[in-house]
């Protein structure tokens, strides 16, 4: 019995140009990071939070620093 080579990590396909990433809980500490980075990388986002433990104020202060 031979032994099937590793084909190393599995790599997601690049995502289609007009793609849209959901972030949930956006606007808490942890999720607003992530919308930043998101845009940063040149990524459209939409975000859905209940603010119950979050501000929209860190969503103003994301839309600031993404320019």
């Amino acid at each position: 019995m031979t032994k099937s080579p590793n084909p190393g990590p599995a790599v997601a396909p690049p995502p289609p140009d007009d793609s849209v990433v959901l972030v949930t809980g956006g606007a808490g500490y942890i999720g607003s990071h992530t919308v930043l980075a998101l845009l940063r990388a040149g990524r459209r986002v939409v975000v859905l939070d209940s603010l119950i433990n979050a501000s929209a104020e860190a969503l103003r202060r994301v839309d600031a620093l993404a320019g």
